[in-house]
């Protein structure tokens, strides 16, 4: 969970689902139900697709990155604001990169 203040509203975000399954609200109580709704409805999506809601648990590879300081700076920052870590981020990012290619 993170607070977007562009929008003045806290953002929810589900972890280890087969895509990006998130939600918005004002208040940390309509948020929880805003969770559940949108989690009903990420299930039922994935089963009229045929698709397995969350993710199996994968053997995990280990990646070596080199970035310039001014991009790590970054990570460190936007990592933070959404309360995960930089490798975390590092993941998000390349899926959904990689869910836009297809």
């Amino acid at each position: 969970m993170t607070f977007e203040a562009d929008i003045n509203a806290f953002r929810g975000k589900f972890l280890n689902v087969n895509g990006y399954c998130d939600f918005v609200a004002t208040s940390i109580e309509a948020l929880y139900r805003e969770g559940e709704s949108a989690l009903d409805e990420w299930m039922a999506d994935c089963e009229e697709d045929g698709i397995a809601p969350f993710r199996e648990e994968e053997e995990q590879k280990r990646l070596t990155l080199r970035v310039p300081h001014h991009i790590d700076s970054r990570l460190t920052i936007v990592a933070r604001q959404h309360s995960i870590s930089k490798n975390q981020l590092i993941v998000d990012v390349l899926e959904r990169e990689f869910s836009a290619q297809m």
